[in-house]
């Protein structure tokens, strides 16, 4: 089973000025055992 969770990432400098980030994407959670398949024509896109 796979979800998809909302998150935000954040990060902050206060040295030599104060500095602050904050993005918001998504992470997956996914079964190692089980991971998804991908239909046959987007398999050649999903390399690393």
């Amino acid at each position: 089973m796979s979800a998809l969770y909302p998150c935000t990432i954040t990060h902050v400098r206060t040295r030599p000025g104060r500095y602050a980030l904050r993005h918001r994407t998504y992470l997956w959670l996914i079964d190692p055992d089980a991971p998804p398949r991908l239909p046959r024509a987007l398999r050649a896109l999903a390399r690393f």
